[in-house]
């Protein structure tokens, strides 16, 4: 599983492309307002469409619709989605894209401890406290730079927020 980001572009004659991210393993198109992507083609089934992610990547499923699904001209019922294939919903023509999701999260590969120590001396890493009712006596592991020693987490007898001590 290289790329498990994507993303459908809508076409649109004489108009600017919309753009799809794909968020979640399971994506349905069509007319119906309960479609995760709706599509306003009077061509186009209610419940025309899904798309799955899986182990192989992205697949499309026709769901029974009136005038069929096709990919790349050819009327599909299933079929793996590979990048730039175009899907024809009625009148409407979708292209599929992936892009690694490496690039899209902005993420760090870290591959060593040195890279580790690079990364923590110069990212900003956000934490929140959430009241959990977990004593007061329980540690969390954390770095100060230059140091490795473990963070004292206190809470104050009234109640007041947490607070760290090295």
């Amino acid at each position: 599983m290289e790329q498990t980001s994507g993303r459908l572009v809508l076409i649109q004659e004489g108009g600017p492309e919309q753009v799809f991210e794909l968020s979640k393993a399971s994506i349905s198109l069509g007319r119906a307002m309960t479609n995760d992507i709706i599509l306003s083609d009077t061509r186009v089934s209610r419940n025309h469409a899904r798309l799955d992610y899986g182990l192989d990547g992205w697949t499309i499923s026709d769901l029974g619709s009136s005038n069929g699904t096709r990919l790349n001209g050819m009327r599909i019922e299933r079929s793996p989605l590979k990048p730039d294939d175009l899907i024809d919903l009625g009148n409407t023509q979708v292209r599929f894209d992936v892009e690694p999701t490496t690039e899209e999260a902005g993420l760090t590969m870290i591959d060593s401890d040195a890279d580790l120590d690079r990364t923590m001396d110069r990212e900003v890493l956000p934490m929140s406290l959430n009241e959990t009712g977990i004593p007061a006596w329980w540690f969390s592991p954390a770095r100060k730079p230059g140091k490795s020693r473990w963070m004292t987490w206190t809470r104050s007898p009234s109640g007041a927020p947490m607070k760290a001590s090295w």
